[in-house]
């Protein structure tokens, strides 16, 4: 029997995530996105609150800080307002050697997984600073490919597009981590989105049967390779070759069902993770960290403070964890009220960035792929990983040196038509990044 305390709060969040979609206007609006996910966990952990009981105040908790976190994109919508559509329903732009910069970046990626061993023969290890610049492009390689998926449609840029994940993949196979996998998957479909966006002026659909079912076959995918990947793990610290020579007979032996049953938790146990941590929290408020989680790896390469790990908890029989939610560092770093102005804050700065790149500049891009992994990870990224910083930064410098050529040419271009006649106009023109029938169809929004 449920227990109605649980219902209301659940039912408050969806309601939230409508409120947020109609004012919004799309559900990619990270405003409407957040209590979106979040809804759907809720969801998932009523369904299995016998395994893992959930706690009422910790559900109204999460509710109110996306509420903030909505009213901070709302605001963010207000702030930046919208330019009018641009005739042909989408937009086209100029993204120079985009297709040369995802096979290098991913052929990096590929070569860091091959050569980590050198510089960090076991899994525990830690290569040093400079050689996390490599694995930096492994993670850029699936976001300049989720770009390229969203701007092109032959098969050639598709094809190099899904190679982009062949590292992401690789490297989980190599380290026997599920996080890469899933990671490289959420990295590629935000710049997509991110990249929608812009093109379709923020008409893009979200929800529709394709999309269900996508959630459906990517959800059995995760719950079913996390399984193989914890049992692969069987094999200790072995060198490199050893341990793909060794994958076969773990996986021979390995009892699927069982595997299966301990990772459950990673799929319907995190509000009961944060109930877990918030009941205990209350009554022992920590010390505010002032930002040392939730930017732990710049502090950490600057030798300014070392990085914290979370103590583990028992998630389930025999299965131990350290994720609490991307909604326990807030809390960690600036108190329980101050949580709730980091929401509002965060709320502001992706909502206007929504908003500019709705408005024509892609530059912003860069935020949205931080923010929608950070939410489909449950624990949160934030700045904890230099890696994933330095793969956002690096798209970061590709649109603004992008942005900025194509300026430049188009200046080029006006100049050259007003000074040699009607002829050399003709020709600017063409030069233009106009909308194409090669570009992808924007679809209305639901």
């Amino acid at each position: 029997m449920i227990d109605v305390d649980i219902v209301f709060p659940v039912l408050f969040l969806a309601a939230l995530a409508a409120v947020a979609r109609a004012t919004l206007g799309s559900w990619l609006a990270p405003g409407a996105f957040f209590p979106l996910f979040w809804t759907g966990l809720f969801v998932l952990s009523v369904g299995a609150n016998d395994f893992y009981p959930l706690w009422a105040p910790a559900l109204w908790w999460i509710d109110f800080s996306l509420l903030l976190f909505y009213l901070g994109g709302l605001a963010g919508k207000v702030w930046m307002r919208a330019a009018p559509e641009q005739p042909g329903g989408f937009r086209s732009f100029q993204l120079p050697q985009l297709e040369r910069v995802v096979i290098f970046c991913s052929v990096v990626g590929i070569l860091y997984t091959f050569f980590r061993e050198r510089y960090a023969p076991d899994l525990m290890d830690s290569p040093p600073s400079w050689y996390q610049i490599f694995l930096g492009m492994l993670y850029a390689a699936p976001l300049f490919g989720g770009v390229l998926f969203a701007d092109q449609t032959s098969r050639r840029a598709k094809a190099i597009s899904l190679f982009s994940l062949v590292p992401a993949l690789f490297y989980a196979l190599a380290s026997l981590g599920r996080s890469q996998l899933v990671l490289g998957i959420f990295f590629w479909a935000a710049s997509y989105w991110g990249t929608k966006i812009y093109r379709c002026t923020g008409r893009v659909r979200l929800l529709n049967p394709q999309m269900a079912m996508l959630a459906l076959v990517f959800l059995v995918f995760a719950y079913v390779v996390g399984a193989i990947l914890g049992r692969l793990r069987d094999v200790g610290h072995l060198p490199f070759s050893e341990r793909f020579a060794s994958y076969g007979d773990v996986l021979e032996h390995a009892e699927l069902g069982r595997d299966l049953e301990n990772f459950r938790g990673s799929v319907f146990g995190h509000p009961y993770a944060f109930s877990y941590y918030l009941n205990r929290t209350i009554d022992f408020p920590p010390t505010p960290r002032l930002g040392a989680y939730l930017f732990a790896g710049p502090l950490d390469l600057l030798g300014i403070r070392e990085r914290t790990p979370f103590e583990s908890f028992a998630l389930d029989m025999g299965v131990q964890s350290n994720v609490y939610t991307l909604f326990r560092p807030p809390i960690e770093d600036f108190g329980l009220i101050g949580s709730f102005v980091s929401f509002l804050f965060a709320g502001l700065i992706a909502g206007f960035a929504y908003s500019s790149i709705s408005g024509g500049d892609i530059r912003w891009l860069p935020i949205l792929t931080m923010f929608y992994p950070h939410v489909m990870v449950v624990g949160g990224l934030f700045f904890a990983y230099n890696s994933f910083t330095l793969a956002h930064c690096l798209l970061a410098a590709y649109l603004v040196l992008a942005v900025g050529r194509g300026r430049e040419t188009r200046s080029s271009s006006q100049l050259f038509s007003n000074s040699t006649g009607p002829l050399a106009a003709t020709r600017s023109v063409n030069r233009l990044p106009l909308p194409s029938s090669r570009a992808s169809r924007c679809e209305p929004q639901s």
